[in-house]
């Protein structure tokens, strides 16, 4: 085994070995190991040692503690069984901290202690895998890494309270059996794991909270659960909420759930059936007055781009709920025309938020629906597309359809704001524009990466997209009102 050595004062070395290596802890210690840099890292808090002297000593699991010894003739000997040996000194809060490699896989015992009071020391055994070790490991689990959670979290050294909690969770085994293309042993591909499974952790626990909240809600306090954009998503109905929405009276609906034990398949059944009930209910019974407008923000959709891809028939006349988007008159005929299309909604039932940016998830919910492409559940190659997630059905749709890639083949960026050169170059995937006028010349046109030039310029020529004081803003953040125009200048382009 290669020794780490660092060697301090003699006074110091002396007395830390003729400390006892029975532990009287009085404070904290956290060790935490870094398999791919091979580095640990060891803090400890000791109550009542601001700026005080503290040390550390590292020894193999299978060292006996009780050999080390300073005595003349055994002292070369000790230090050759300590693989790490060291000295600071805490912070005016008391804390100290370590770090120092660990190449050769095993159970180390760490231990630290106040050098001002003898004995006063706080221990811990970690188990260390090497890199190299911890890459074949990885090889032979991570064809079946349902079957073998427990273990490639341990190779990751993963701590989460929720992660570890639902390991061994059934749901979160099926989910984690449909994963695809984790790929080799690198620091993205776990991050990024464990990212998926932590977000599946995270869906399965607010999926029960909320199936409990609809299990003990009277008819009456349904309507509340549902109105929550994200209660809606979890529970798979928000393709359902504009149809529920527009019900004169819910109470049919909400009757068929409330009070009830669902799986998620079974509430949607119930959910659907509820709803189709109740309009026949009001088709056999017409309300005296027309039906309530479905709320602006697409019944329960999420960042404002409604839930079903399929255009509905458009309203008789255009017109829209939205009171701030006067200041955007540029932009007004596209986001009028695309909400009577049923294409984009608001934020809210009279907010379109035109200078919010869009989300490169949320824009593909936009491009899915103006090609009117079908949907469809499935795994994502990308492990951050989580299977459950509102837009993971467009997302998978818009990669069958070779609209979009990712940022690797395992990342597709959920959350992040598109640019407006990525806008151009799904639009023109999607269109395929194979002519076009003479493309602008933007000022900035040097700032356009490659891969968007051919985009821009077909699209600029076609005129489906323009800048502003002769800057197109390539890598600039696609504003809600622009990706309006754009999609819609690209759809009159091709109907006309």
């Amino acid at each position: 085994m290669k020794k780490i050595k660092h060697f301090v004062s003699v006074i110091a070395l002396v007395a830390l070995m003729l400390v006892s290596f029975e532990v009287q802890a009085s404070g904290n210690m956290s060790v935490t190991y870094d398999v791919f840099t091979g580095v640990c890292l060891a803090t400890a808090s000791f109550d009542g040692c601001a700026d005080e002297p503290v040390s550390i000593e590292v020894i193999p699991g299978d060292v006996d503690a009780s050999e080390l010894s300073i005595s003349a003739d055994d002292l070369q000997s000790s230090l050759q069984k300590i693989t790490y040996l060291n000295l600071t000194t805490s912070n005016s809060s008391g804390k100290a901290s370590f770090e120092f490699p660990l190449e050769e896989s095993g159970k180390y015992i760490v231990r630290v202690h106040s050098m001002t009071n003898a004995g006063d020391a706080i221990e811990k055994t970690v188990d260390v895998t090497s890199l190299s070790d911890a890459t074949e490991r990885w090889e032979g689990l991570v064809s079946s890494p349902a079957e073998n959670l427990p273990a490639l979290l341990e190779i990751l050294d993963v701590n989460d309270e929720l992660i570890l909690s639902l390991e061994s969770d059934s749901e979160l085994m099926s989910l984690i059996a449909e994963y695809d293309s984790i790929g080799d042993f690198t620091k993205q591909n776990a991050d990024l794991l464990i990212a998926k499974i932590k977000s599946d952790c995270e869906d399965i626990v607010l999926l029960r909270d909320v199936l409990s909240q609809i299990k003990n809600a009277n008819t009456t306090q349904v309507n509340s659960i549902l109105s929550v954009p994200e209660n809606a998503a979890i529970l798979g109905v928000t393709d359902y909420m504009e149809r529920y929405n527009a019900l004169k009276n819910t109470k049919i609906a909400d009757t068929a759930v409330a009070r009830k034990s669902f799986t998620k398949d079974e509430f949607i059944d119930a959910f659907i059936e509820g709803i189709e009930d109740a309009e026949e209910a009001e088709v056999q019974n017409p309300p005296s007055n027309p039906p309530k407008k479905p709320s602006g923000s697409g019944g329960g959709s999420i960042g404002g781009i409604v839930s079903s891809p399929i255009v509905q028939a458009p309203v008789s006349s255009p017109s829209n709920p939205f009171t701030d988007i006067s200041d955007v008159a540029w932009a007004s005929d596209a986001i009028t025309a695309l909400y009577n299309k049923g294409i984009i909604s608001g934020k809210s039932s009279n907010e379109f938020a035109p200078y919010d940016n869009i989300t490169r998830e949320e824009f593909v919910k936009i491009a899915m629906g103006a090609m009117k492409i079908e949907p469809f559940a499935g795994v994502s190659a990308f492990l951050d597309v989580n299977s459950s997630a509102w837009y993971a059905p467009y997302v998978n749709a818009a990669v069958s359809a070779s609209i979009i890639s990712g940022y690797s083949d395992v990342e597709f960026g959920v959350g992040d704001f598109i640019t407006r050169q990525d806008v151009a170059v799904i639009l023109n995937r999607i269109y395929k524009l194979t002519s076009s006028g003479d493309a602008l010349t933007f000022s900035d046109s040097n700032d356009i990466s490659d891969y968007a030039v051919e985009a821009v310029e077909r699209l600029s020529g076609a005129g489906v997209i323009n800048g502003s004081d002769g800057k197109f803003m390539p890598k600039s953040n696609c504003t809600r009102a622009e990706a309006a125009c754009m999609v819609y200048r690209m759809m009159s382009l091709k109907e006309g």
